[in-house]
């Protein structure tokens, strides 16, 4: 499997694992949970045909066939790129991936990176255990109403509340989402009570068929 390194940030929302799978109809993904969050990235692979040939030993034919998953420590595979020397920095997009050789065994996977000069390596050990299903658990019904974000706004607005909220104590922020165009309305108590937060964020306008 060639995994973009974009992707490999959906693992900071593990507790413990990463999944990454390609189904029995060759869709790639990768996802994480903690419980109470779910991230999942739904992704296009690259043609492993058009990856330059690796050294160091590294096998030619790192695709099997049919369908393919493993449980990977969350933190190792967040730190993978750096492990790797940074390939999402490559100038030539093939090499802004990730190799998984699927035929890794003995609850090991290989990994691999090609750079200018050599090829980086390194080894994962899978965790056993089975994964939730994070698809019978995204809502299928039409949403009441939809709004467009920046979402680095709204992150800091949220960064924002998280400063002066008390993460023991059951933090909580109330989002109200009006349709057309209305701003995104945040509050929170904050300070321990002492204080009340109020913020607003702009919903953006997009042209017309965007999704």
């Amino acid at each position: 499997m060639l995994l973009p390194t974009f992707a490999t940030h959906v693992a900071r929302a593990a507790s413990k694992a990463a999944r990454i799978r390609r189904d029995i109809d060759g869709n790639a993904s990768i996802a994480a949970t903690t419980g109470n969050i779910a991230v999942k990235v739904d992704f296009q692979e690259d043609d492993t045909d058009e990856y330059p040939a690796m050294d160091n030993g590294f096998p030619s034919a790192i695709r099997s066939n049919g369908a393919w998953e493993a449980f990977l420590p969350a933190k190792a595979v967040v730190d993978l790129p750096k492990t790797l020397g940074n390939p999402q920095k490559s100038y030539r997009p093939i090499l802004r991936n990730i190799v998984i050789d699927e035929h890794s065994a003995n609850g090991v996977v290989k990994t691999a990176a090609v750079g200018s000069t050599t090829t980086a390596q390194a080894s994962l050990t899978t965790i056993d255990g089975t994964f939730p299903d994070l698809e019978s658990v995204i809502p299928t019904e039409a949403p009441a109403t939809t709004v467009h974000v920046n979402p680095f706004l709204l992150k800091m607005v949220l960064d924002t509340a998280c400063k002066m909220l008390d993460k023991n104590a059951d933090p909580c922020v109330t989002i109200e989402i009006r349709p057309d165009g209305v701003p995104i309305v945040i509050r929170a108590a904050v300070g321990d009570g002492r204080g009340n937060m109020i913020a607003v964020v702009m919903p953006l306008v997009l042209k017309d068929g965007a999704p």
